[in-house]
């Protein structure tokens, strides 16, 4: 099947840009190749290449739609649909490789960095909030308004002691604050009910303090 050819002068031109490095490109668009099947049109096969591009341009710049249009020769009414069916399939197809699912020993692991680096023994992982602008929502009201007349979402994330994300979770609004979208969030649901995987209890380092991770 026929999905087109990536020149050496785009492939240049995208790399020079330092949005997103050459042999992660590739990957993501054998990603989109085997998960958008079903428009594989021929048009829809030459263009890929250049949706693949549009993508992390967008996610990278932040442009609106119609610049994109005008920049990567696509109608802007296609290319407001396509953009949001290729970040769900790059959710769907990379969200367990780029973040998977935090298991005892992925933890115990995240545990010794945060010793080694921080010296800060027993600890699985650091939890915040970030309030994230955003453009707001059809019909929300004054549900993710900020005093600062903006609008915001929150992302609660669990990171590593190298600041990669754990776990994370979008979607509570502004007004809410961490310890409110904590017990709701599956994160918090999950270390409440027992469900999250921690390490067994250990001592602490030249004593023999037992403390839960």
């Amino acid at each position: 099947m026929f999905f087109g050819v990536v020149t050496l002068k785009n492939l240049i031109d995208f790399v020079e840009n330092r949005i997103i490095i050459d042999f992660t490109f590739f990957r993501l668009l054998r990603c989109l190749r085997n998960s958008m099947h079903r428009r594989c049109t021929l048009i829809y096969s030459v263009l890929l290449n250049r949706i693949s591009y549009c993508t992390p341009t967008f996610l990278a710049t932040g442009e609106n739609y119609r610049s994109l249009a005008f920049q990567f020769r696509i109608s802007y009414s296609w290319i407001s649909t396509i953009i949001k069916e290729v970040l769900v399939v790059i959710c769907n197809r990379l969200k367990n490789i780029a973040m998977s699912e935090p298991t005892e020993s992925s933890l115990t692991k995240v545990s010794n960095d945060f010793y080694e680096m921080w010296n800060f023994s027993n600890c699985c992982g650091a939890i915040d909030g970030k309030h994230i602008r955003i453009v707001c929502p059809d019909n929300s009201g004054s549900l993710y308004f900020n005093l600062k007349s903006l609008f915001f979402i929150v992302l609660l994330a669990l990171v590593d002691a190298n600041n990669k994300f754990l776990v994370i979770d979008i979607g509570s609004y502004r007004k809410e604050g961490d310890a409110g979208i904590f017990p709701k969030s599956n994160l918090g649901k999950s270390i409440l009910t027992g469900e999250f995987k921690f390490p067994e209890a250990k001592c602490l380092p030249n004593t023999d303090i037992v403390l839960l991770m």
